[in-house]
């Protein structure tokens, strides 16, 4: 639980943003080991999103890995708009797709010297993880494409999300011919695109029997990567739908852990989700995670604790409300713990008896930061030292944007 994180987000489609920086910032905050999948649609968004140098500071900290990948998926369709219309998942890239050239061309745009852009990229492209495809992939996703519930169901719940105006049939079938993939659907997609246009009015997209299995595509690429760091996994809310359809209870284990934050946050700061709109508002940078991540460790590994199941609220009440043994023990007794903790014995403080703090000439701050050192970490010492400064004082609600 809290442990590893993979965000992945399409690199198009009509509905949502390429790439979420709330998302992202929430996971720096709460996970151990953060993946963001990038791809030449997400990676531009990300490089503009800060300057490019807070980027690198998050990357060669360790506080966030980057994973590029250089295969672009898509559905190959042949005879389109005919009878004899086939399609073929496939994956492959274009030169001007590979990473060097992503990142060389979007930094000579944000620095316009070419010599600064080319040090930063050669920088950002040592920390950056690309993969591509195994062959097998396409392979795999074709044998999944014929699963004939899993297709016509996930195409149903695609146009209920893209088109709920649309009321008219959804049959959509898949069938195998010379090692191509044939549908055959009962979809008026005119009048399913008509509903579409109105509905995202900018969008270039069509919807067809290409695309949406272009966009189941996609979902299988989701577990690919779940499935590859052996880790929870943040996608947008379409595909999301459509695994946990498909695996019903198996999903569970995905979004085990979103759901306990949500309370979690709304408990602490009196605003579900205050990090991730806090950063989707403007009032937080990624920027401004930096100073505070160094001190998350400890908060990190006291979250990984937690049981799945165990209620993070009452968790997290538990462990700053219940007292220490120190706590129960004599004032002088803990005294005494105190200055002996910081090698000052008895015989320094003289026949007096123990003493005071302002005696010993110590402030109380540090008496409190050496309670602190004897009484153990708290969680609530991340959030109220770090964390809750580094929202604003009352975290925008959704009523309000």
């Amino acid at each position: 639980m809290f442990e590893r994180l993979v965000i992945r987000q399409r690199s198009s489609g009509s509905l949502g943003k390429p790439l979420d920086l709330g998302v992202l910032a929430e996971a720096l905050v709460f996970y151990s080991d953060v993946r963001l999948v990038a791809n030449p649609a997400v990676l531009p968004v990300l490089l503009r999103a800060e300057p490019p140098e807070v980027l690198i500071e998050l990357v060669e900290q360790g506080f966030l890995k980057l994973v590029y990948e250089s295969d672009e998926l898509m559905i190959m369709t042949e005879n389109s708009g005919t009878s004899a219309e086939v399609h073929n998942p496939v994956s492959g890239h274009l030169e001007r797709f590979e990473l060097e050239a992503v990142l060389e061309t979007n930094l000579i745009e944000i620095y316009g010297k070419t010599g600064k852009a080319r040090r930063v990229a050669n920088r950002l492209k040592r920390n950056i993880e690309v993969i591509q495809y195994p062959q097998k992939f396409t392979t795999e996703a074709k044998q999944e494409l014929l699963d004939h519930r899993y297709v016509e169901d996930s195409v149903a719940m695609l146009l209920r999300t893209y088109v709920p105006e649309y009321q008219g049939p959804v049959q959509f079938r898949t069938s195998q011919y010379e090692n191509k993939l044939i549908v055959k659907s009962d979809i008026v997609f005119p009048e399913a695109n008509r509903f579409y246009h109105q509905r995202i009015p900018a969008s270039h997209s069509t919807l067809s029997p290409a695309y949406l299995l272009a966009h189941l595509l996609s979902v299988k690429a989701d577990l690919h990567f779940a499935a590859r760091y052996e880790s929870e996994i943040a996608i947008d809310d379409i595909n999301a739908s459509i695994i946990r359809q498909h695996f019903g209870h198996l999903f569970s284990r995905l979004e085990a852990s979103h759901q306990p934050v949500a309370a979690f946050q709304d408990f602490v700061f009196d605003d579900a989700r205050a990090i991730a709109e806090a950063v989707r508002q403007g009032s937080c940078r990624l920027a401004d995670l930096l100073p505070i991540l160094p001190k998350a460790a400890k908060f990190k590994e006291w979250l990984r604790s937690e049981a799945p199941q165990h209620n993070l609220v009452k968790a997290y009440f538990r462990e700053v409300v219940t007292p220490t043994w120190l706590d129960k023990l004599p004032s002088k007794t803990v005294r005494w713990l105190l200055f002996t903790s910081t090698g000052i014995g008895l015989d320094a403080i003289g026949a007096g008896g123990l003493g005071t703090i302002t005696g010993l000439g110590l402030s109380a701050t540090d008496a409190f930061l050496l309670d602190k050192v004897l009484k153990g970490w708290r969680p609530n010492q991340f959030v109220d030292d770090h964390l809750r400064k580094l929202l604003p004082a009352k975290p925008p609600k959704a009523e309000d944007k």
